[in-house]
């Protein structure tokens, strides 16, 4: 599934030769101006509320189901479910880390983050092109690869 979702990054957000990304490092370095409490879900397009649906009940049934669960899938658990409009009982922001091309997963924690705080633009602004970019490649990793 990581080659896949590398493939649709690449597809959406386009190749570089870069060995991190310039987007994700700009975010990273402005993390704490972000405000936590002021996020905007995923804009889904009509046609999506099984595909939500179907996602938020599988990933509250891996919450409850009191298995261990390691830190990176349990903060892409809670993203996913905050992206779609489900709040889990508690939100653990993390500040986004290093992201290389070979971390599959960074580049999807990160682009949630970013999308969902699209909004602060006196600390994060993102060009329109940028915008869409980053939400067709989120909405592809909630709703198709969880």
């Amino acid at each position: 599934m990581e080659l896949i979702l590398s493939k649709v990054f690449t597809l959406c957000c386009g190749p570089s030769s870069a060995p991190d990304i310039p987007i994700f490092k700009h975010f990273r370095a402005v993390w704490a101006g972000i405000v936590h409490n002021d996020y905007r879900i995923l804009d889904l397009k009509e046609g999506c509320e099984n595909f939500q649906q179907s996602t938020l009940q599988f990933l509250t049934e891996m919450l409850g189901s009191g298995r261990q669960i390691r830190d990176d899938y349990q903060e892409l658990i809670e993203l996913t479910m905050v992206i779609l409009g489900s709040l889990p009982q508690a939100i653990h922001w993390r500040s986004p880390g290093p992201v290389h091309h070979a971390r599959w997963m960074a580049k999807l924690l990160n682009a949630m983050k970013i999308i969902l705080f699209r909004d602060q633009r006196d600390v994060f602004q993102l060009t329109k092109a940028e915008e869409t970019r980053l939400e067709r490649f989120v909405q592809f990793g909630a709703l198709l690869h969880s």
